[in-house]
């Protein structure tokens, strides 16, 4: 998708953001929420993509043979699904961002 950039790692979010914020680098990749969190904070000078570059899966890990375990977290995605609470908390998290001001 970034066919002409040149990639560079960094040792953390605060390394790579600096880096972008003082002008040696033109852009930064990283998971959400962390481009929305640096764009609240800087504004001026990072503005993040209108859609992600790319999308992944989340899932929790469970030994096969515990069933109970898979059942009761399929339940509770369900419950907290219908309840309202998940979609409540991906849209506080990952798209209001009105927990950046805080930091």
């Amino acid at each position: 998708m970034l066919p002409r950039a040149r990639f560079a790692e960094f040792a953390d979010d605060i390394e790579r953001f600096e880096a972008l914020r003082s002008g040696k680098m033109t852009g930064a990749v990283a998971l959400t929420p962390v481009p929305g969190a640096v764009s609240s904070r800087y504004s001026d000078i990072v503005t993040p993509l209108a859609a992600p570059l790319a999308k992944r899966a989340q899932a929790f890990a469970v030994r096969p043979a515990d069933k109970d375990f898979l059942h009761y977290l399929n339940a509770w995605i369900t419950y907290q699904t219908l309840e309202g609470s998940l979609p409540a908390r991906t849209t506080y998290w990952f798209k209001d961002l009105g927990w950046t001001a805080s930091m």
